[in-house]
C-alpha cells in the first residue's frame, strides 16, 4: 500500500515477468489490469468514483441577452 486517495487505497503492484514479455510492455500492463478487474468483479469489489458538487455563485444569468 502506498497511500490513501480521495476515495481509494493506493497500491503498487510488483511482478516478475519473462524477458520476452518486456518486449510488449503495453500488452503486459493490459493483461495485469484485466486480471485485476476480473478479480474485482468476481469478488464484487466496486471501485468508488469521487463525486463533486459544483456551486455557481455569480457571473451567470438565466435571462436571454438583449438582441439590439
Amino acid at each position: 500500500m502506498t497511500g490513501f486517495g480521495d476515495s481509494s487505497l493506493n497500491f503498487t503492484l510488483g511482478v516478475w515477468v519473462q524477458p520476452e514479455q518486456v518486449k510488449r510492455p503495453t500488452a503486459l500492463v493490459s493483461d495485469y489490469l484485466w486480471a485485476i478487474d476480473d478479480a474485482f468483479r468476481k469478488y464484487q469489489i466496486e471501485i468508488p468514483f469521487p463525486q463533486r458538487d459544483l456551486h455557481l455563485r455569480s457571473g451567470f444569468s438565466m435571462e436571454k441577452p438583449d438582441e439590439n
